[in-house]
């Protein structure tokens, strides 16, 4: 008899020899899956079936959105269907997009330094102040400037909030704000564009703002478009510094407890064209 692996054209029997899987891990063949995520498109009701010819069509081309890729891993592997749970949107669709808009006084003082300590959306706290009780005139102007650049969260292209002064400009005399009462509201916008100021409810893009581009230099801006993103400011007391010499305590809300106060805003205002004055 001939022992051998390779038998070829003599009469015998092939041996294989026995292959022992019992240490391997061994991965099922997969025809069908399950897949809980967010997408474009589809019912949320229950699961729904997508195949890789039609999963594009029902969920929505989304490839930047993790849960999409999932499916297309899936359906590269050679998987004919998958079972897909919608549980939300991946471009926060109304039906998932819980936020309200808020407003925040800010309340005249005369003294002639300051400090404003921020977070905006729970990120690194930010500090700006003017140099001294002697700052001079263009010094603490750019201390305004950074002052409702943070309070806007703008980032060059686009603003959550809006700033309205109450000094009445259209009086002759301009009528101004003594010390104690309300100068400036910070604005939220909802989602769907509108900013209350002074009571009134007004579309941010039927409006010009004055926003500095840069932190620094302010312009006047068209708005050019509404991006639905919810942005939270909070604002903190700046250490190391007095109360009188701390814009935490002229906001409502401020505490001894230096708890934060917060302000909400559901959409971006994208900057458009800056408008010429003449």
């Amino acid at each position: 008899m001939i022992e051998t692996k390779v038998l070829s054209d003599a009469p015998g029997i092939q041996n294989q020899g026995l292959i022992d899987k019992t240490e391997s891990t061994s991965l099922p063949a997969m025809t069908n899956g399950v897949i809980v995520g967010r997408f474009k498109r589809g019912r949320m009701d229950k699961a729904m079936v997508v195949t890789a010819n039609n999963y594009q069509a029902v969920l929505g081309h989304d490839p930047s959105n993790p849960s999409y890729l999932a499916v297309e891993d899936v359906f590269a592997l050679g998987v004919n269907q998958v079972s897909v749970l919608r549980t939300g949107s991946s471009t926060n669709a109304s039906e998932d997009f819980i936020c309200t808009a808020s407003n925040l006084e800010f309340i005249q003082d005369f003294v002639p330094s300051a400090n404003l300590t921020v977070s905006i959306n729970d990120q690194e706290k930010i500090t700006v102040q003017t140099p001294s009780f002697d700052a001079s005139q263009a010094e603490f102007h750019q201390y305004q400037l950074r002052f409702i650049n943070l309070m806007t969260a703008g980032d060059g292209n686009s603003i959550a909030f809006v700033s309205a002064f109450f000094t009445n400009l259209n009086v002759s005399p301009p009528e101004v704000i003594q010390q104690g009462q309300a100068a400036v509201q910070f604005s939220g916008i909802s989602s769907n564009g509108e900013i209350e100021v002074y009571g009134t409810t007004h579309n941010i893009t039927d409006l010009i703002v004055d926003a500095a581009s840069d932190g620094v230099n302010a312009e006047r801006y068209e708005i050019a478009s509404i991006k639905r993103e919810k942005t939270t400011v909070k604002i903190y007391p700046t250490v190391g510094v007095s109360k009188e010499m701390d814009d935490y305590y002229r906001f409502p809300g401020a505490s001894d407890n230096g708890d934060p106060i917060v302000i909400t805003s559901c959409a971006r205002a994208v900057l458009g064209d800056v408008v010429q004055i003449s």
